[in-house]
């Protein structure tokens, strides 16, 4: 992994879900982590392929002005630092995998219209438009966020 991979994957983990704290920041990196080994990619491509984190690289329907509040982190940030931790520990291959292999997540609360996806634990929740059910196998939830494998 070079360093630009490294902050990259802590930027991403960062703006995605500083707010889901270590876990969920660590969970982010996860989803990096499986796309990247399972398409034989760098998580740099990953990260910046087009509307795959909106975070990094929105929709081309969204504006995301780069001034806006929290989309760069104080290097005195205490979120930050941890993030940059933890992509220097993906690097070393010890960072464990808190969602179970998936190379997809969202979060639900986000996610306008009709509760249509029921969970294992029976808890209905709403689901992305244009993702197929069909295609999906769930593996976790990890601060506020559920994750998916691909079929």
């Amino acid at each position: 992994m070079t360093i630009q991979d490294e902050v990259i994957l802590a930027l991403t983990a960062w703006r995605e879900n500083r707010g889901g704290g270590t876990a969920g920041m660590q969970s982010v990196m996860n989803v990096v982590l499986n796309r990247a080994a399972k398409h034989g990619q760098s998580p740099y491509t990953v990260c910046t392929t087009h509307e795959q984190f909106t975070s990094i690289n929105p929709p081309s329907t969204m504006t995301v002005a780069a001034t806006e509040t929290g989309l760069w982190p104080a290097d005195a940030d205490p979120q930050w630092q941890t993030a940059l931790q933890m992509a220097q520990s993906a690097d070393a291959g010890t960072l464990p995998d808190l969602t179970r292999r998936a190379t997809l997540y969202y979060a639900p609360a986000a996610i306008p219209g009709p509760m249509d996806y029921t969970l294992p634990s029976g808890a209905s929740i709403s689901f992305p438009q244009g993702w197929n059910r069909a295609a999906v196998t769930y593996t976790a939830t990890v601060a506020n966020q559920v994750f998916f494998t691909e079929r």
